[in-house]
């Protein structure tokens, strides 16, 4: 039985008009099954939602300098962690983000960043109303 769960909301940065239904917000299952041990999974899917705040404040500030490659870069990264676990609406917003921002384009930068916020809380949200599995001895 897989455990994604899509909650409300639209899809990635890009999707204005875009009629295909939202990315699940993370694929649990495939999460555990990469990390190996439940409560491994549960600290890094926590942890990347505890790093939003520092991610943010760069990306912010980076637009702030009109620094797009600045803002790729830290796209990138948020992409490759929340890839990482399974984290698939977080991945799939911060792959139109990066793509954005190689292009040079800032207009709706602040836009882009607030639907990778709302990724984030969806991803903190999910984690924290998941029924975790217990952990085997």
């Amino acid at each position: 039985r897989r455990r994604a769960c899509a909650a409300s909301g639209g899809g990635g940065a890009g999707s204005e008009g875009d009629e295909s239904p939202p990315e699940p917000v993370c694929d649990m299952d495939e999460a555990l099954t990469r990390t190996g041990r439940v409560e491994l999974a549960r600290e890094l899917v926590t942890g990347l939602v505890d790093q939003w705040q520092e991610t943010r404040g760069r990306l912010e500030g980076a637009l702030a300098r009109e620094d797009p490659e600045e803002m790729r870069l830290a796209a990138h990264r948020l992409k490759g962690a929340a890839s990482a676990l399974a984290a698939r609406r977080l991945a799939a917003t911060a792959g139109e983000c990066e793509l954005l921002w190689f292009t040079g384009e800032l207009e709706g930068a602040a836009e882009a960043i607030a639907k990778l916020d709302e990724a984030v809380r969806a991803l903190e949200t999910h984690c924290e109303t998941f029924d975790w599995p217990e952990e085997a001895a």
